[in-house]
């Protein structure tokens, strides 16, 4: 049985970049301190997934989360993490009563696509010549809250 909730958080900028190089290029901005703050208010106290190459991004756990990494490895270990090889497994380890949220990359967003129930988005007005991109498909019938970041200011689109 699927969890209770299933939502998707990402932050994308003007060209529907998520990511330069394995790394968040907007992250010392002022757009990009403040997005990470919503992240983490939004993310903590619940399970988050993420595929292989994300979590090799990372210097450690996400920490206040339980954090799960897809990978189609059968030998893949991430120590303090969780290893799942299906979006089934992944649901599975949260349980019908808690909330998951997918975090990326592009590949674990489409994976999870058709049974998100939210789609969190930060959208940055700039390009910053990011090397992996993603705009999710969304479907009518999903929930999209929508973070615009415009001129240096916020606003938000539900």
């Amino acid at each position: 049985m699927p969890p209770l909730k299933v939502s998707a958080i990402l932050a994308i900028d003007a060209l529907g970049g998520v990511a330069r190089d394995g790394k968040l290029p907007w992250s010392k901005t002022l757009e990009g301190r403040w997005d990470m703050r919503h992240f983490v208010e939004t993310t903590r106290g619940c399970t988050v997934v993420m595929g292989r190459a994300t979590w090799e991004t990372l210097e450690k756990p996400l920490p206040g989360r339980s954090n799960l990494v897809l990978t189609r490895n059968p030998d893949y270990q991430a120590e303090g993490a969780s290893v799942v090889h299906t979006t089934a497994e992944a649901l599975d380890a949260v349980g019908a009563d808690g909330e998951l949220w997918v975090i990326g990359g592009p590949s674990t967003y489409e994976a999870f696509r058709d049974i998100v129930d939210t789609w969190v988005i930060t959208r940055f007005d700039k390009a910053y010549f990011c090397t992996t991109h993603y705009m999710p498909t969304i479907q009518d019938k999903k929930v999209v809250k929508t973070v615009n970041f415009e001129g240096g200011q916020v606003s938000y689109v539900t």
